[in-house]
This record gives C-alpha cells, sequence and structure tokens, in this order.
C-alpha cells in the first residue's frame, strides 16, 4: 500500500463539525439522520469510492417534550426517557421515594416498598435492568438524577427500547431525568410529587451508508466503522461524529492507495437506538459475513481530553501485531468487550478492534448538551487517524488474514450482548402509525 495522501486531523475536524453545527442532534428516524446519511453519500461519492449504498431499517423513534415535576411549591423541569410511558391525565402523582445507589442494586425482593410510588435514585452505573427491577416492583414513576454536577439532565443509553425489552406493547411507567441540583431538592423536599409527561413514539426508517476501496486481491475485506447518530438533545460531537469524521478522512486518504484488502467504509445507524444499524447489516449480509475478516470500529473520538485506547477482541497473534504497530501513540489496550457496533460484528464470529480516545471529558459530557464542537481537538482526531492508518498499512504487509475470535470471548459475548431488541421486534410493533 502506497499512501497518496495522509490522514489530516484539520479536514476531519471540518466533517465533524458539519454534523455538529450544521445538522445538530442526528436522532434515529428524525431529519438528522437523513441529513447525515445525504452528508455521508456525498462525501463517500466525492472521494471516489464503489459500491456505495444506503441501507434502510425500521426503528422506533419519539417526539419527546419538556418535563415538569411539581412537589410543594417547586417546579422542576426535566426530560423524558425515549419510549418511556407518558403521565397520566393531569400527571401522575404518587410519593417520593429516594433510594441510594447500593439499594438501586438489589433484587426486587430486596428493595424497599416502592410499590405506588414516585422513585428518585441517583447512580453513575444505572442499567436497564435497574429500571426493569423498579418497574416489576410497581413504581409508578422513576426519575433520575444527572450523575454530573453542571450538566443538563442526562440521557442514559440502552433505554430507548424499554418497552419492548420488557415485552409490552402499552407504554411502561414514566421515566425522567433532572438535574443533578434539581435532583438534590426533590429529594431534601421529598414527600408528593407529580410527574406530567408527554411522549410521541412512531415507526420510522434510519440507514446503514456504505461504500468500498475495492483491493488487488480477493483474500477478504476489512470493515471499518463508526455510527453516525447522537441521543436527544445532544449534537453527539465525541459520541460520534468524531468517530464517523475519522473515518471519513480515513476513506479520503485510502481511497487511491493501491490496497490489497478491499476496505469496506459503513456508517452505522441507530447505535444509540440498542446498535440496531450494525444488527441490520449482520442479518441483511449474514452469507457474506465470512468474507470480513476484520472490523476497526471508531467510537467517542475527538476529546480534547484523554488519550488514545483500544479494545480487542481477537486471537493473541492479532493482540501482538496491535501492540507492535501502535506502541508509537503509547495507546491504553484492553482485551475484552468495549464499544458499540464492535460488540455486534465479533458476536458474529469477526474479530474486532474498537477504538476511542477515553478517560477524559467525554466522560463527563457523552450524551448531553455539552457534547459539541468545543470539546473536539483537531490533534485528538489526527492521533487516532494517524495510528489506524498506519495499522492498516501493517495489516496490508500480512500474507494473510487468518485473525480468529477465542470461544472465551465468543462465550462471553453471547452471555453479555445477545440483542434483547432486533429490527425484526421492531417491524412487529404496533405502536404509531
Amino acid at each position: 500500500m502506497t499512501l497518496d495522501a495522509k490522514f489530516s486531523g484539520k479536514l476531519a475536524y471540518e466533517y465533524c463539525t458539519h454534523f455538529t453545527n450544521r445538522i445538530g442532534e442526528r436522532i434515529q428516524g428524525q431529519e438528522g439522520t437523513d441529513l447525515a446519511k445525504d452528508y455521508i453519500l456525498e462525501k463517500f461519492k466525492e472521494f471516489g469510492l464503489e459500491k456505495i449504498s444506503a441501507e434502510p431499517f425500521p426503528v422506533l423513534t419519539s417526539q419527546q417534550s419538556l418535563v415538569q415535576i411539581t412537589t410543594g411549591k417547586h417546579n422542576i423541569a426535566g426530560l423524558s426517557f425515549g419510549l418511556s410511558g407518558a403521565s397520566e391525565e393531569g400527571g401522575t402523582s404518587a410519593p417520593l421515594l429516594y433510594l441510594n445507589p447500593w439499594e438501586l442494586q438489589q433484587s426486587a425482593k430486596e428493595l424497599p416498598e416502592v410499590e405506588g410510588k414516585i422513585v428518585l435514585f441517583y447512580s453513575r452505573n444505572a442499567s436497564e435492568q435497574n429500571y426493569q427491577t423498579l418497574i416489576e416492583a410497581g413504581a409508578k414513576g422513576i426519575i433520575y438524577i444527572s450523575y454530573n454536577p453542571g450538566t443538563p439532565p442526562y440521557l442514559p443509553s440502552g433505554f430507548t427500547y424499554l418497552r419492548l425489552s420488557l415485552g409490552k406493547e402499552t407504554p411502561v411507567t414514566p421515566i425522567v431525568s433532572v438535574s443533578h441540583r434539581d435532583g438534590q431538592i426533590l429529594k431534601e423536599k421529598a414527600g408528593q410529587a407529580a410527574i406530567h409527561a408527554d411522549v410521541k413514539t412512531y415507526k420510522s426508517e434510519s440507514y446503514n451508508v456504505l461504500g468500498e476501496i475495492p483491493g488487488t486481491e480477493p483474500e477478504g475485506v476489512i470493515l471499518i466503522s463508526a455510527h453516525y447518530d447522537s441521543v436527544p438533545y445532544s449534537a453527539g460531537a465525541t459520541d460520534n461524529a468524531g468517530g464517523t469524521a475519522i473515518l471519513l478522512e480515513l476513506a479520503r486518504s485510502l481511497a487511491k492507495s493501491g490496497i490489497k484488502h478491499t476496505i469496506r467504509f459503513f456508517a452505522c445507524g441507530a447505535e444509540e437506538g440498542a446498535i440496531l444499524g450494525a444488527q441490520h447489516y449482520c442479518t441483511k449480509h449474514e452469507k457474506q459475513l465470512s468474507e470480513i475478516k476484520l472490523n476497526l470500529n471508531f467510537d467517542v473520538q475527538g476529546t480534547q481530553l484523554g488519550n488514545l485506547a483500544i479494545g480487542i477482541l481477537a486471537n493473541e497473534p492479532l493482540q501482538k501485531h496491535l501492540v507492535k504497530n501502535t506502541s508509537e501513540w503509547k495507546p491504553m489496550l484492553r482485551v475484552g468487550p468495549t464499544g458499540g457496533d464492535n460488540k455486534v460484528f465479533a458476536w458474529h464470529g469477526i474479530p474486532a478492534i474498537h477504538w476511542w480516545y477515553g478517560g477524559g471529558s467525554n466522560f463527563l459530557y457523552n450524551h448531553t448538551p455539552l457534547d459539541d464542537i468545543t470539546q473536539i481537538s483537531v490533534d485528538s482526531l489526527e492521533t487516532v487517524g494517524e495510528a489506524s492508518q498506519h495499522f492498516i498499512g501493517s495489516i496490508e504487509k500480512l500474507k494473510t488474514l487468518d485473525f480468529t475470535l477465542p470461544t472465551e470471548q465468543r462465550q462471553e459475548l453471547e452471555t453479555k450482548l445477545k440483542p434483547r431488541i432486533t429490527p425484526e421486534m421492531i417491524e412487529k410493533h404496533k405502536i404509531g402509525p
């Protein structure tokens, strides 16, 4: 492989700025998704990629409104969670119960009496299972306190399809989030509270955008992926306009390099909504998955503060090759599941490497309105771009791409990842038009 063009952090920053400032939030099934899809297609064509396409798949999306929570004389604004339930007419009213983080980790039987109450809690490590437990225990409403002081109400990922994971067609308990300070006020004034929330849900489409640089030999395909969607109320600069910008700049810089192995660029839709884009791709192209020998996934990128980090799901020879060919950039390395879309590919038996720029400000800003272009650094984008471009060059020098995924890693993914939500479930879902 001969590089005709070096990776440019400045160009990647321009792409990132387009996503964050010209388009803004890119919620699955809404206008931002269409605008981002069109921009990626435009760039793929400009760079001269081949087999360019945009593959639609079904998603559920919601048109949210601000939430109002009243307790005593206090009126507090919040945000509703993706496809959680709307409040009763006139508001969902009940006694307010605060659960500390430790109590939240208990089973439904061990919890304090939550039935018929609005539960208020604060936890850095809230999971979808916590919400299911509270709903099963009879909580009438749930209020999540943003973990990070100084940020707006925080929207943890993974809850967009809570109704489906519970196996319910009807709206579930209203689930809302409030800022850290407002959460303190609610805790101090604990008593009777009322949630006023309206969530309108409908079916729509998201897209997987694909393009290729054909290789000179039919040895196999290297799949480079990044998701381009964002959560509501966020421009998603580090998560993941930065990763998509790196994907685009790798496409530009490698387009005329005379590569041996075909490189397929895959801009994934709906990662924030149950990693549906990657699932749809693997289902639609199931018979062709064996041709993909390696996945490089870029997610959470470009933050001002932090360091290059790489997670790998692959056998020891590839682990050693990765260490040897990225040492110049001093990455933090982890063996095991990290990231999002890459875990879906690994679950289907494809060795996967997840690249992110972590350990810094992205921890505070991800999935909030503060994740805007001011969080992005040209140098951070260039560091990851240069390191990954060099690694791709090193892979090109190998005679064969005989990487594998160890059995124990696949078993771990089977236990932790097996998707609860699939595109097929959404096709059958009856909510919305």
